[in-house]
């Protein structure tokens, strides 16, 4: 996939706008466009990258948990891109409902907020430690469930 300055700046606002459609498939939807383009735009995409990250983030609190998932992938297609500079802003907040996904009750979503969640430690670095305790927490519990994956 060819992505030029030009179009990438022609087609993200009208993705990151689609994100909020009433519609729940045109917000899956959306959401899947800004995890490919994130995927495939290295690097041109990352100057917007001020741009997605809130945008991702109100996505994450989608009422759908299949939205909440789409924007985990697309956090975690990001965050090995993303600047210390552009996550430490958000990383608290970003991490708490990161946690909180990670106790849905569907496997998917939680093996998607985890994997984020990682994405988003290694683009924190060391401005993660604060947080390491309340997701070893939450990890030892995950680490004893037994339920099988259908």
């Amino acid at each position: 996939m060819f992505c030029s300055p030009p179009l990438v700046a022609q087609i993200l606002p009208l993705v990151l706008e689609a994100t909020a459609d009433p519609d729940k498939h045109a917000r899956e939807s959306a959401c899947f466009a800004l995890g490919q383009i994130g995927e495939h735009c290295q690097p041109e995409i990352m100057r917007y990258q001020a741009d997605i990250l809130p945008v991702v983030f109100q996505v994450l609190g989608d009422e759908r948990q299949s939205v909440q998932g789409i924007a985990c992938y697309v956090l975690e297609t990001f965050s090995d891109h993303l600047t210390i500079e552009t996550v430490l802003p958000v990383l608290g907040e970003l991490t708490g409902r990161l946690l909180q996904l990670s106790q849905c009750p569907r496997l998917s979503i939680r093996e998607m907020a985890l994997s984020a969640l990682s994405s988003t430690a290694a683009a924190a670095e060391g401005h993660f430690a604060p947080y390491a305790n309340n997701v070893v927490g939450v990890l030892a519990q995950l680490l004893q469930l037994v339920e099988e994956r259908f």
